[in-house]
């Protein structure tokens, strides 16, 4: 099957801008009406075809698919010989950006597994355990802080602290490099976007800056070892693998970028959930043992954080009822597979007892699996049990304002009080 005819298409049925996917427009809609959309598309027999006509700053001439559909998704995600991430999973333009060409994320095998093997090793059960340790203490600081701080961002005083500490404790970064870590992280995000305000000639010196200091880490723990990731990467392992400089800087800044973002969504999220849904915040509080972990899960299910990632066709494939050829580039997008009525009952509904059925949360199943998936449940439950169990009156006062940033849904601002 051939490109369609027409820049925006499904079946044969016009879309229009408002409900172009890769529009900035669809994105600022309610998520309700985001929703509706996916739902008329899953519905659809063939895939749809979005042109970048709608989208400023895009080149009209040619677009993406929208992969919709949770089964789609999947076989998607388990080919990646067919569905290649190179030469990137997260810009709709070709080239990866500055700093980032070398991430797992943006890497096929054999390039893909080596550094992925390297890296689930130096995860070891001390490491963990260490790190679980950083999570709890910090989790009880920022609730403690916000104790006595009040009403307040919830977003900006709660939901983003803990993440980038986790991160750059785990990693090694000392204190007086982090902030310009993080801003980074979020700086190279945003660049995903046509409409960001920053220019590369901005984000590069602060790129050139947070590399260095990766740099100088890696050769100070290689003459002094640490308990750390950046000590466990830039070491030979038992068969005598290690990450490169650059491989270590790259990593880190995916890591920081993936971790950090996963987890403050999710739980500003989980507070504007719990928030409107008392039934299922009483079902958490009667009971954190049974409940915390369910609840985490469809947190993350029901808001789905990394709304979307790309992939781009290497070899013809039939998906459906639908042929795909080289240089063909798809859209998975996860915000809709994570409500597929055929996979999930009443799909919209936030229910904390829902059955353990996968969610694409974490990324589909197949090689790319997030790496830290297990990490960031840790982080989202302690501190979810934490707020819960001293502040059990916290609730959000007003709707939270949403932006998307790349394929970061994003909770930009969430005010929140204890009583």
């Amino acid at each position: 099957m051939n490109h369609p005819p027409h820049p925006v298409h499904t079946g044969n049925r016009h879309v229009p801008d408002s409900e172009n996917v890769l529009s900035p427009d669809f994105w600022r809609r309610l998520p309700d009406d985001r929703d509706d959309v996916f739902a008329e598309l899953r519905a659809e027999s063939d895939p749809a075809f979005f042109s970048y006509s709608s989208v400023p700053g895009w080149p009209a001439q040619s677009g993406f698919w929208a992969i919709t559909r949770y089964a789609d998704i999947e076989e998607v995600c388990r080919n990646p010989r067919a569905f290649s991430s190179e030469p990137t999973v997260y810009r709709l333009e070709e080239a990866a950006p500055p700093g980032d060409e070398g991430s797992m994320l943006n890497l096929d095998d054999p390039r893909h597994t080596r550094l992925r093997r390297i890296v689930a090793r130096a995860f070891t059960p001390r490491m963990l355990r260490t790190v679980e340790q950083d999570i709890r203490a910090i989790a009880r600081r920022v609730t403690a802080e916000l104790a006595e701080r009040g009403a307040c961002d919830f977003a900006a005083h709660v939901a983003a602290t803990m993440p980038p500490e986790v991160i750059c404790s785990m990693m090694g970064i000392p204190a007086s490099g982090r902030a310009n870590a993080v801003e980074v992280a979020e700086l190279g995000m945003a660049l995903t976007d046509p409409n960001c305000p920053v220019s590369l000639d901005e984000f590069m010196p602060k790129l050139v800056e947070c590399l260095q200091l990766v740099e100088e880490l890696v050769r100070h723990r290689r003459e002094h070892p640490a308990d750390d990731l950046i000590t466990a990467l830039g070491l030979a392992n038992s068969d005598g693998e290690y990450l490169t400089h650059e491989e270590i800087g790259s990593f880190f800044m995916t890591l920081v970028s993936a971790g950090v973002e996963t987890v403050r969504e999710s739980l500003s999220n989980a507070l504007v959930l719990l928030t409107e849904h008392p039934d299922q915040r009483e079902l958490l509080l009667g009971d954190f043992a049974q409940w915390l972990a369910p609840a985490a899960e469809e947190v993350v299910r029901h808001c789905s954080p990394v709304a979307w990632i790309r992939r781009n066709v290497q070899q013809e494939y039939t998906l459906g009822s639908h042929t795909f050829r080289p240089g063909d580039r798809l859209i998975l997008y996860y915000a809709s597979g994570n409500k597929d009525e055929t996979v999930f009952e009443n799909p919209r509904r936030f229910d904390i007892t829902r059955s353990s059925h996968p969610h694409l949360g974490y990324g589909g199943p197949g090689p790319h699996y997030c790496l830290g998936a297990q990490l960031a449940r840790r982080e989202i439950t302690t501190m979810l049990h934490e707020l819960y169990s001293r502040l059990p009156g916290l609730h959000a006062t007003a709707p939270p304002l949403r932006r998307q940033v790349g394929i970061i849904s994003s909770v930009s601002s969430l005010r929140c009080a204890l009583d």
